[in-house]
């Protein structure tokens, strides 16, 4: 298996990029797999807007939630203490299961570098996968706007979140600016010439040219993608829908605007 994996923090245009490396047969679109190891199959939703355990899609997928995720430090701290003892994390359910069921494919996981998923390349990797980082950068303004634009929750609602978003402004800002260079560092560590940047801003005005160097860089073809980004329009596939751009979206199309 092939594991193509998105990381980054929030808000830097990992959804967009997730749905162009996608286009293709032989690629197959997991999204924010993250999600189904904190609540469970039973509680998070493809786009198709069916549960993630109830959509053929996933294969019947059967994960619970692990309790292993009610603290952000607890979990952190685990899986480092365990690298330090045996040389690897603890390994999700989720990935256990996408390992299994999907041996033979190329997959997209978009769940970025946050504290619950900073491992999972390793995880991956662990499981036997060929695993190669596309590392999202997005210019801070990008983030700024997204982030006083309101949570994923609220905007989904259609509510505004500005106040809610006000106060958690500061913290999530850090996150990005430090946190999220730290990750980098740490994947190179670990990855070496299997970590590729991707500067997002560059990639919404050129995408065609940056599947091509992403294609080079996996030494996967990508021949749909690269149809998609000619045309402009990248389609919606089946994937845990984390985020609002992909709930309900399935079979739609998106078009990049810069």
């Amino acid at each position: 298996m092939k594991v193509l994996y998105i990381a980054g923090y929030g808000r830097s245009g990992s959804t967009v990029l997730e749905i162009a490396l996608s286009q293709g047969t032989k690629v197959v679109a997991m999204g924010e797999m993250v999600q189904v190891d904190k609540y469970g199959a039973d509680a998070v939703f493809c786009t198709c807007l069916r549960k993630v355990s109830g959509c053929e899609s996933y294969r019947g997928m059967a994960v619970s939630s692990q309790n292993l995720f009610a603290s952000k430090i607890r979990f952190f701290i685990s899986n480092l203490l365990q690298i330090m003892k045996t040389g690897r994390s603890h390994i999700p359910n989720s990935i256990r299961y996408v390992s299994e069921n999907w041996r033979d494919d190329i997959i997209v996981d978009s769940s970025k570098s946050t504290f619950y998923s900073v491992f999972r390349p390793y995880n991956y990797r662990s499981m036997g996968a060929d695993v190669y980082i596309f590392f999202n950068r997005r210019r801070t303004k990008g983030v700024l706007d997204s982030l006083l634009a309101g949570s994923n929750s609220d905007l989904k609602d259609g509510v505004s979140g500005k106040i809610k978003t006000y106060a958690l402004f500061l913290p999530r800002l850090i996150n990005f600016v430090i946190f999220g260079r730290v990750m980098e560092l740490f994947y190179r560590a670990g990855f070496g010439d299997k970590v590729m940047r991707v500067d997002f801003d560059s990639f919404l005005s050129s995408p065609l040219s940056w599947l091509e160097r992403m294609s080079n860089f996996c030494g996967e073809p990508l021949e749909e993608s690269k149809v998609s980004a000619q045309l402009n329009q990248f389609e919606v596939k089946h994937s845990v829908a984390g985020n609002r751009l992909r709930a309900g979206k399935c079979g739609h199309h998106i078009v990049l605007k810069d």
